[in-house]
């Protein structure tokens, strides 16, 4: 096969000279015999040419994309993609990501949280519950775990094992007193909540006051307002 464009303008060159000299030593053809075989060479050869120059060129297939493989370490980052979906709302993509990440880390409690709460937002409270059952056998390190976990509890009906964890999130967090405001106003909130379900008027008050005083300076003023409310309701 001729690849070079130069090439085959050579040969068909090459081969145009020996017909012209190949026709010409025909004494029995007379000139205008000679003239038209001669034409319907060149037609030929050109429509040859034409057909060398648009054959198919090889595919070569695409080599394949590279893709990094994911380990256990990558789990985390699918965690905070599931609470993300989570809290705009999309269930599914926020089971989808805790999944993942329980795929590549089954030792991490907080994916088993997530894919609770999104599963008990779904109505799927048994899946819910065997998830909340699978995080309290890992260990939790961070206040957030106990907090969502503490949620995820109070949501399925043990308002006793919701306040445990409530509690050790703000012990945790009173080891560093940097993270004090916000996140404690609420774990202390959710605490009064469930001692006010476990009939624990004079704890769930003191929880609540000590929310209403942390709440009252941070730019979420809801929380403070929440607070005051329960306060008002359970107080005559």
């Amino acid at each position: 096969m001729l690849e070079s464009p130069l090439t085959q303008i050579v040969a068909c060159f090459l081969i145009g000279i020996l017909l012209v000299f190949g026709i010409a030593a025909i004494g029995s053809l007379t000139l205008i015999m000679k003239l038209v075989l001669l034409l319907a060479i060149i037609a030929g050869m050109g429509i040859w040419y034409i057909s060398l120059g648009h054959q198919p060129e090889s595919q070569t297939p695409p080599s394949p994309v590279s893709t990094v493989a994911l380990t256990r370490y990558d789990a985390p980052a699918f965690i905070r993609r599931g609470w993300v979906a989570w809290e705009r709302g999309d269930d599914q993509a926020a089971i989808a990501a805790f999944e993942q990440a329980i795929q590549l880390n089954p030792d991490l409690a907080g994916a088993y949280i997530g894919r609770g709460r999104g599963y008990f937002q779904l109505g799927e409270q048994s899946v819910a519950l065997a998830d909340c059952q699978q995080a309290m056998q890992l260990p939790l390190t961070q206040p957030i775990a106990f907090y969502q976990r503490g949620n995820l509890r109070y949501d399925l009906g043990d308002p006793t094992g919701a306040k445990a964890d409530f509690t050790h999130a703000i012990v945790l967090e009173a080891d560093s007193p940097e993270s004090v405001g916000l996140a404690t106003a609420t774990d202390y909130y959710m605490r009064g909540v469930a001692r006010y379900r476990l009939e624990d008027w004079a704890g769930a008050i003191a929880d609540l006051e000590m929310a209403a005083q942390l709440s009252e300076a941070t730019p979420e003023p809801r929380v403070h307002q929440h607070t005051m409310d329960l306060i008002r309701e359970i107080q005559p």
